[in-house]
């Protein structure tokens, strides 16, 4: 029995609801103003050989403070909404820290985070 790489796993989801592009990492060759999600596990511990419950930190890129925050919101309503009950796999997710913003260090264009904690089960 394996865990499911639960990165990939709602990177996946999210790609597939979002007509953003969602990354594990993000890409060298953005363009600053782009939106953009990146999903990032954070911690969690493995409950046993069966139940994983892994924490996930959410970014959102977007052009304005609102852009990055929509784009954000959008994210979380789907993770908190669907994923449990779409995915065979993901028994709960709960939200760990809620919306704040969190401008990139580094382009410092506007992004906001949140993260959420999954219960998973070994397929």
């Amino acid at each position: 029995m394996l865990h499911p790489d639960a990165t990939t796993l709602v990177v996946e989801f999210l790609s597939d609801r979002l007509d953003d592009p969602v990354s594990s990492l993000v890409p060298r060759d953005r363009s600053v103003g782009s939106r953009l999600v990146t999903v990032t596990r954070t911690g969690g511990p493995a409950l046993n050989r069966v139940v994983d419950k892994p924490m996930l930190l959410i970014h959102a890129w977007g052009s304005s403070t609102v852009d990055a925050s929509e784009l954000a919101q959008s994210a979380r309503q789907i993770l908190l909404d669907e994923l449990a009950r779409d995915h065979p796999l993901v028994r709960s997710v709960s939200e760990v820290a809620g919306l704040y913003y969190s401008p990139d260090p580094e382009s410092e264009q506007d992004r906001f985070g949140f993260s959420v904690s999954l219960t998973t089960r070994a397929s």
